[in-house]
């Protein structure tokens, strides 16, 4: 059987956990277009990896860590997903989740140290005030406001923060 490649492998994550539309997974990954993203189910059917279009969730409390952001670098995707089990007050949450890792301290102005995981929701058309996770080539991952944002190619909105706390030594 052949090897997904990275991006099958990210898509096969993603798809273990629920249903998505193309749509949603082109965006949770960074693609500008969902058929790039029907080009990969396809070829993941047709090698026999990805069996049907009706994923049943095999961890329904959990959702994946599929990247890390650095203010002002390009996204960076994982090439093996982890997973995070989500906590219950996230649950009515009905849309794609997923998770990045913070890398540094880019994005301390955002109260945002390196290690948190930032929980995102798959979202084109942000509310007015929400906190969005946004990129562009030029400027790399971007977080703030979705009206000062509206130049950025959206990514999605922050839905919770989860600290990791390591005391000082």
């Amino acid at each position: 059987m052949k090897q997904p490649t990275k991006r099958q492998s990210q898509i096969l994550a993603l798809m273990s956990q629920k249903e998505y539309s193309m749509r949603e997974l082109a965006q949770m990954l960074g693609l500008s277009s969902p058929a790039t993203v029907h080009k990969h189910v396809h070829n993941l059917k047709k090698s026999g990896l990805l069996k049907s279009s009706k994923n049943k969730p095999q961890k329904p409390l959990q959702i994946p860590i599929i990247g890390g952001i650095s203010q002002g670098k390009k996204i960076e995707l994982f090439l093996k997903v982890s997973y995070f089990d989500l906590p219950p007050t996230l649950l009515l949450v009905t849309k794609a989740l997923y998770g990045f890792l913070i890398r540094d301290e880019s994005f301390i102005d955002h109260q945002m140290a390196p290690g948190d995981l930032v929980i995102v929701e798959a979202q084109v058309s942000p509310k007015f005030g929400e906190l969005i996770l946004a990129h562009s080539k030029e400027a790399g991952a971007v977080i703030g406001r979705a009206e000062e944002l509206s130049e950025y190619q959206i990514q999605g909105v922050i839905r919770s923060l989860i600290r990791s706390y390591s005391p000082q030594k």
